[in-house]
């Protein structure tokens, strides 16, 4: 899912909007099976919000559900989510 949201947003031009909506749309669709599909919904919901792209909500969202209760991290977008912690 992180690979395909960087090609969507770098090599075809999605926007937020646009690739929040793909996102949707395939974990929606009954072909896919995920690992941890609660992680990604959440990591989903966390891009439509914020200006983090959508590796930093998923990273986010997977440390949270492991019991970390702050991530640190250099980026500001993701220093602007309740999981992470800015350094």
């Amino acid at each position: 899912m992180c690979e395909m949201s960087w090609v969507l947003a770098r090599a075809y031009d999605y926007d937020r909007a646009e690739l929040a909506d793909a996102i949707e749309k395939i974990l929606g669709a009954a072909q896919f099976e995920f690992e941890d599909k609660n992680s990604l919904w959440q990591a989903l919901a966390g891009l439509r919000q914020s200006s983090a792209d959508f590796t930093d909500c998923l990273i986010g969202a997977k440390n949270a559900w492991a019991g970390c209760t702050s991530t640190l991290t250099f980026d500001k977008r993701a220093g602007g989510l309740p999981q992470f912690s800015l350094s």
